[in-house]
């Protein structure tokens, strides 16, 4: 039923081998990072974050350029067959989820709740049933915004930290 919202709530999962053992693994994705200092803008896109051995989180930094909507690598390692695997998600952050979801709660709130007064109270008021439309609208253009800031996160995002990780556990 809610399927056009699931780009929102349902996080992409994304599993990378590496052919090093743990330590090497960690040191190699460190070193493929830029690591952020505090006010401090990298001068090209890169990938910033932490790398710890229980929790990895990237996320593509471009200079100058704000997408709140970017989509940010959460995992950790495990020890599979023998192998190290970084297992991870693709996601939004968590503040932008919840400010999307109480945005479209209120402007279905705002849209039904004018329905039910505007039929309860058999308003006559051409102009008052435009009030549900503004609601709708808002709601209409949230999801919008939000949805094509995810598009382009996902094409550019995802790809770009995939390259930083794959490099980073090859071989060269």
């Amino acid at each position: 039923m809610f399927k056009f919202l699931s780009f929102i709530y349902t996080p992409i999962p994304i599993s990378f081998d590496s052919r090093f053992d743990l330590p090497t693994s960690l040191e190699r994705l460190n070193n493929g990072i830029t690591q952020r200092r505090l006010l401090q803008i990298p001068a090209e896109t890169s990938v910033v974050g932490q790398v710890s051995e229980n929790n990895v989180v990237l996320k593509k930094v471009t200079p100058n350029v704000r997408n709140s909507f970017s989509l940010n690598f959460t995992g950790r390692f495990e020890s599979i067959d023998n192998k190290i695997v970084l297992n991870g998600n693709f996601e939004m952050s968590t503040f932008v989820v919840a400010f999307v979801t109480v945005a479209l709660l209120l402007s279905l709130l705002v849209t039904l709740g004018s329905m039910v007064a505007l039929v309860v109270n058999h308003s006559a008021n051409v102009s008052a049933w435009f009030v549900p439309l503004g609601g709708l609208a808002v709601g209409t253009g949230c999801y919008a915004i939000t949805y094509i800031g995810y598009s382009i996160s996902k094409s550019s995002d995802i790809p770009y930290i995939s390259n930083v990780i794959k490099q980073a556990f090859s071989r060269r």
